[in-house]
Formats: structure tokens, C-alpha cells, sequence
């Protein structure tokens, strides 16, 4: 709390030295010609700041916006020049991403979730799902909640910018500024189309505005509607309807047998797997022959492939895209899966001819369906020449429909065996229909053997589906005025976002393993290849899994300004001051099947969850109350005139914030100079101190696993050589 008191007090002494210097040296303007309105640029609190050059801030105008032709915010900040990847964005599909109609900025490439982003100099309620980066979760606000239609004017702080806009501006402020215009009416439509395809954007905006009480009451509305087609893979060029780029290198220096091209993955429907049993809680493989030929490797590894494939060291049986055998060798390139594919694979061989995800006709879903609302209304009220209110209302609606390839199963995040009881387990029971001729006892005893499923992709099953919702809301209302030679302004402002992301065509590892430990012919068959099981055998195991997250914000602030607080050798210097609390709340409700609500086994971390592939995440919600206080100063140094006017100027400002779930403060100063030694020049240097509090997640998600493979601990590997130290394992 020390701290706190002494960011109050030295904010204080800023807010005090600007209203003394009002009392003693205020001014009134000068009468005679027109005064060019100043406006508050983001940077500063002072009207007019931008002038002096003080303020590192960048401004996308609407002509420069309407001219990128963009149909959303997010795309038209991927334009700035001082933005870093967009860590968090549309095209992200994995199950613990920030999924759908979402985009933020990355100011400086500082990290995702270090960028204050702000509506009308205000702030939002975050997206409600956040997604780790770095393993770390990060919060952020979506700008596809702000109509891009409506934007007057886009203003990024360059610097860091906590000493003025609080804790989560580390890396600088990006404010969008969304039209006050009260005289026109404008509707517009646009529509794109990618040739030879389906995949459409259709843009709808509508924006208006209203005057009466002879100008004293005004009002603005703006709406917008997007709609897009999702685009496949199979509507492209030749090209795209393989993630193998080899065969489109034509004479190039590293050769079509080079993997840098190649892209395809290991998890394929000719699944690989490994023998043995478990023995004190760990899986341990075990060998097999067949008489002297070896139909795994000395830890028991083997995958499946067509029968013709050379290597077949057994046959396992004809099935629906025909004769499957074993192989102990690695999976050849041919037999791996292709993301983009939707046609029959050619490239097995002679006589073989398979769909290798033939439930995907059209291919591996590019661009999502994206359905998009915004509403936007303003309206302003002016009671006397010194005193007007204001209030805002946005709405913001989104849903998005995208699919991804079909589940994988490996055996890091399903640890899953088939057992030796098990129908088509060709290392089962002495007596089981399905068990080898000829296997060699010493290596599988009568009682048979287990099979790991390693890592496998039951393309029958189909790709899994996944429906984003996620609806946003702000309602705000405040009052602006004028005591003497300041100006003063105070709002309050509430925020909401709800988002619901599912995913269907999933596989649940309780009801797998219920289904792989059947002893009947209707049991599930991973040693088929493509095709082997039907619809109906995969209903039994076929699960959805829905996410929600809820977040809120409430902001109250009061700021006051003078352009012309006090006067100094070099003329009228600027001054600030103000104060904020804001409260802020996240509730984070996973699906049962990832909250430790059902279970598939305790033993393990991957246990946890009930859902192949997925990282468990236990509910969790927390909220936080934040006040603040800031001041500051811009001060003229040097006036001069022409050419070489050697204009100098000085930017002081400091803010404290508390946060009561922390029970603690800190205060940070920022000091920045601006020199124009010629007209069209400028150069500035600035210090300022940052600090970052963690978000309300990173604070409050609790026992969280997010699991890794390939974490080697260098100390213990080369002496136990086990699989937790050697990084083959995946870690939480």
C-alpha cells in the first residue's frame, strides 16, 4: 500500500503544479483569427500535444482506410507498420486457441497482450477466451469488435506507455477513433470473389447521422453486416491440393527427395504401434516374431500398410480398401498423411488406390465461414455552452464455421492400448481369430500382447468441426465541460464479452477404450487402414466438447486539461491531470470432459482429460479492482520561427496504479524531449519506466497442464536414459 501512497502523491504533485499554474498565469486566447480546433491525440492527455512533437504517435486517417479496402479492423491494423506478428488471429484452429472472428495488435513485436487497445480512448472488455503464447495465457482485446466502417482515424503510440495508460500499455497504445460525423448519410456495398471458387466476401455498411434543438442534440448510428464463404483447398490450382511441394520446384538445387518440401505428417490412417505390456504403471515393449522373421523392432514398433507395399512382413487381413499387412520399418514417405488432400492417394503403388480422408470432399478448409454484425450509435447533448453529455452504445456478433483434419491419436495425449482381448489385435490370445500363425512364444506368450496406439489418424472418422459465437457489447455515458480556462471530462462505461467455442467429431479416450477392449467383431479395428470402421462404430465414440468464457469491465474516470495551464519564457505550457478505477472480471467454464469433471485416468497428467488430443483445464474466475492517478506536463523549452526554429520541448508525466488483488502499487515516471532544429525535422528522445501485472488468468487458471513433447532434462537423461528424461515424453 506504501507504494501506492507514493504514486498518488507524486501524481498529485503534477495535477497540483498544473491547477496552481492555472490560478497564477491562465490567460485568456488571443481574439482576432480562427483558432484550428486541437483535439486529445492519443500519447497525451493535453489537447494540442501532438503540435509540439513530444508524442512518438502514428495516425491512419479514414481516406488511407477506405483506400486499403479492408472488411474488418483486425485486417486494416495488419497494415501498420509498427505492428509484430499477430500472435493471436482467424486462422488459429488448435483446441486451446483463441478461435473464430478474433485479431489484435503486436505493438513492436513486444508479445501479444502487452498492447493497450482502446475505443475512443477508452478501454474494452477482453476477448473471453485467451490462448497461451509461450505456454503463458494471454488476455486480449478483439478489434473485430469495432466497426471498421465507422473509424475516423487509427493513432499508435509508439512508446511504452504505462506511466500514462496503466500497467497493460507496455508496448504502446493502439486507439481507434470511430466517426463523429453528424451531417451525412452514406451506404455502401462490396463484394469479393476468389475466381473458379465458391469463396465470396460481401460487405454491407450503412452510417447516418442526425441533428436537432438547432444543433444541440446529435446522434450517429453505423451498421455493418460481413459475410464470408470458407474456401477449400480442392477449389485452387493444382498446387494446393497437396501440402507436397516437390513436384512444383521444377529445376531447383535441393532435389525432389528433400524433406524441406515435403510437409506431410507422420500421423496418417496407416497408424504405427508397439507391443509389450504394462509393468508397474509404464508401457514396456516387447519384441515379436514370426518363427525368424521380425514383425517389429527390438522395442516392439511396427505400423500397417497395403499388402503390395514392399517391406509387408505379415498379412493382417483384406478389408475395405483391401489386403493390410505389418511392417517393422519406419512409415515410408508414401503412406503419410496429406493436410490438403481430397483425392485417392496414387502414389501407394501399382493396384492401390486409396481415399485417404475420403469423408473431406472438398478438400482441407482454407478460409472459415465467418458471419459478422456490428452496430455503433453516438449522441451527444449540449445543455449550456460549457457543459454536454454523451453516451455510446456498440454490439458486435460473430460466428464462424471451420473444420480441421480428422483427429489424431498418439500416445502422449492418449495413452491408449488396444488389449491382447481385443478382436483384430493380430498379437491377442492364443484362440483370438485375429492373432498371427507361427508367433514365437518366447516373444508372445499365449496370453497374447498388448498394442500401443502410438500414433494414428482414423481418417473414416471424418474432420472435426468446429462453431465459434462470440457476442460483444459497451454502453457508455459521461458529461464534458469547462471551468475557467480547463477542460474537464468524466465517463462511465461498461463492457461485455461472451464467447462459445465447440468442436465436434471428437473422440472421447473412456469411451475409446471401452470400445477397444471388446472381444466381437463389432469392436473398432485400428489395423485396417483407411475405411476399416464404420459410421455407426465411430457414433459410439463420437463426442463434442463446448468452451465458454465470460468477461466484463467497468471503467470510471475523470480527466482534466489545459492547453494553457501556465506560462514560461517560451510560451504557454500544457497540463493534465486525472484519475481511473476500473473493474475488472473473467470466467473460464471448460467442457466436463477437461475439468476434471469425467475423467479418463488419474495415473497421468494426459489422464486428466477425457478428449484425445486435448490438454485438460480445470474452471476457474476471478476479478480485480485497479485505481490510478496520473499527471502531466508538456513544457515549451525553445520557441523559435522559419526555418530554423529550434523548437524544444519537454514531456513529464508519472502515473500510479493499485491493484487489490495484489495488495500492492507501483508509480512510473516518463520523460520525453523533442527538438525540431528545421521545420520539417524532428528529433526526440524519451525515458519511461514500464511494469506489467499478470492477467487475471495468469493469475487464477489454478492446476493448468499444457503438455510438451521433447523437454529433455540434461542431467538425468544420460544416466537413466528414461523416456520423462530424454525428452520422448510429454511433459506438463
Amino acid at each position: 500500500m506504501n507504494i501506492f501512497k507514493k504514486s498518488l502523491a507524486m501524481a498529485s504533485t503534477i495535477a497540483l503544479m498544473s491547477a496552481l499554474g492555472a490560478t497564477a498565469f491562465a490567460q485568456e486566447a488571443a481574439t482576432g483569427a480562427a483558432e484550428e480546433e486541437e483535439i486529445i491525440v492519443t500519447g497525451s492527455n493535453i489537447r494540442g500535444a501532438s503540435d509540439s512533437g513530444a508524442i512518438a504517435v502514428s495516425v491512419i486517417n479514414a481516406e488511407q482506410i477506405e483506400t486499403l479496402g479492408q472488411s474488418s479492423t483486425g485486417e486494416v491494423l495488419e497494415n501498420l507498420a509498427q505492428a509484430g506478428t499477430f500472435e493471436i488471429n482467424s486462422a488459429a484452429d488448435g483446441p486451446n486457441d483463441a478461435r473464430g472472428d478474433v485479431a489484435t495488435v503486436n505493438l513492436r513485436g513486444l508479445g501479444t497482450g502487452n498492447t493497450l487497445v482502446l475505443l475512443n480512448g477508452r478501454r474494452m472488455a477482453a476477448h473471453a477466451v485467451n490462448q497461451d503464447i509461450g505456454s503463458t495465457p494471454r488476455q486480449i482485446v478483439n478489434v473485430n469488435a469495432f466497426p471498421s466502417t465507422g473509424i475516423d482515424r487509427v493513432e499508435v503510440l509508439r512508446d511504452g506507455a504505462s506511466p500514462l495508460y496503466g500497467a497493460d500499455a507496455t508496448a504502446g497504445v493502439v486507439n481507434t477513433i470511430l466517426s463523429a460525423d453528424f451531417d451525412n448519410t452514406r451506404l455502401s456495398w462490396r463484394e469479393s470473389y476468389l475466381e473458379d471458387t465458391d469463396h465470396t466476401d460481401l460487405t454491407l455498411d450503412v452510417a447516418t447521422g442526425f441533428e436537432w434543438n438547432g444543433g444541440d442534440t446529435r446522434l450517429i448510428l453505423v451498421g455493418s453486416y460481413f459475410e464470408r464463404n470458407g474456401l477449400y483447398s480442392s477449389e485452387l490450382d493444382e498446387q494446393f491440393n497437396s501440402v507436397d511441394k516437390r513436384a512444383f520446384l521444377g529445376d531447383n538445387p535441393y532435389g525432389t527427395d528433400t524433406t524441406d518440401f515435403r510437409n506431410t505428417s507422420t500421423s496418417s490412417p496407416f497408424g504405427q504401434y508397439q507391443t509389450g505390456r504394462i509393468v508397474d504403471g509404464v508401457f514396456v515393449g516387447q519384441r515379436a516374431r514370426q518363427g525368424s522373421t521380425a514383425l517389429t523392432s527390438t522395442t516392439g514398433v511396427f505400423h500397417i500398410q497395403p499388402c503390395v507395399f514392399p517391406g509387408t512382413r505379415a498379412t493382417l487381413g483384406t478389408y475395405s480398401e483391401g489386403c493390410m499387412g505389418l511392417d517393422d520399418g519406419s512409415l515410408d514417405t508414401a503412406l503419410r498423411f496429406d493436410f490438403n488432400a481430397n483425392q485417392p492417394n496414387n502414389s501407394l503403388g501399382e493396384g492401390v488406390d486409396i481415399a485417404l480422408d475420403p469423408t473431406s470432399a472438398l478438400g482441407r478448409q482454407l478460409i472459415a465461414e465467418t458471419t459478422r454484425h456490428n452496430f455503433y450509435a453516438r449522441a451527444e447533448q449540449d445543455f449550456t455552452n460549457s457543459l454536454s453529455g454523451f453516451g455510446e452504445f456498440l454490439y458486435y456478433r460473430a460466428d464462424t464455421d471451420s473444420n480441421r483434419a480428422a483427429q489424431p491419436l498418439d500416445s502422449g495425449l492418449a495413452f491408449l492400448i488396444v488389449p491382447a482381448s481385443n478382436y483384430w489385435n493380430p498379437f491377442g490370445a492364443v484362440g483370438s481369430p485375429n492373432r498371427l500363425p507361427g508367433l514365437n512364444a518366447a516373444d508372445v506368450p499365449a496370453a497374447g500382447l498388448d498394442v500401443l496406439l502410438q500414433n494414428w489418424r482414423p481418417t473414416d472418422l471424418g474432420p472435426r468441426f468446429i462453431s465459434t459465437e462470440s457476442t460483444s457489447w459497451r454502453m457508455m455515458f459521461g458529461f464534458r465541460g469547462e471551468v475557467g480556462s480547463w477542460e474537464w471530462e468524466s465517463a462511465l462505461a461498461y463492457s461485455e464479452n461472451e464467447t462459445s467455442d465447440t468442436e465436434s467429431n471428437r473422440l472421447s479416450k473412456t469411451l475409446l477404450a471401452a470400445e477397444l477392449a471388446r472381444n466381437t467383431p463389432d469392436a473398432i479395428n485400428p489395423f485396417g487402414g483407411p475405411n476399416a470402421n464404420t459410421q455407426e462404430q465411430w457414433d459410439r465414440v463420437r463426442i463434442s466438447n463446448t468452451n465458454t468464457g465470460l468477461t466484463s469491465l467497468a471503467t470510471l474516470d475523470f480527466r482534466m486539461s489545459n492547453s494553457r495551464a501556465f506560462n514560461t519564457w517560451a510560451g504557454p505550457a500544457g497540463a493534465a491531470f486525472g484519475g481511473e478505477w476500473r473493474s475488472e472480471y473473467y470466467e473460464e467454464d471448460r467442457d466436463p470432459r477437461l475439468d476434471g469433471t469425467i475423467v479418463f485416468d488419474t495415473s497421468n497428467v494426459s489422464g486428466i482429460s477425457d478428449v484425445v488430443g486435448v490438454s485438460p483445464t480445470r474452471d476457474s474466475d476471478a476479478d480485480r479492482d485497479v485505481f490510478s492517478v496520473f499527471g502531466e506536463t508538456l513544457i515549451p523549452l525553445h520557441r523559435g520561427s522559419g526555418m530554423f526554429p529550434n523548437d524544444l520541448t519537454l514531456q513529464l508525466a508519472v502515473r500510479g496504479e493499485y491493484f487489490d488483488d495484489l495488495d500492492d502499487g507501483a508509480i512510473k515516471p516518463k520523460v520525453a524531449l523533442s527538438w525540431f532544429p528545421l521545420s520539417f525535422m524532428n528529433l526526440r528522445a524519451a525515458y519511461s519506466q514500464g511494469f506489467r501485472v499478470p492477467n487475471l488468468v495468469q493469475l487464477n487458471r489454478g492446476d493448468v497442464s499444457r503438455l510438451n513433447l521433447g523437454n529433455d532434462d540434461y542431467w538425468r537423461a544420460p544416466v537413466t536414459g528414461d523416456p520423462v528424461s530424454t525428452g520422448d515424453a510429454y511433459l506438463a
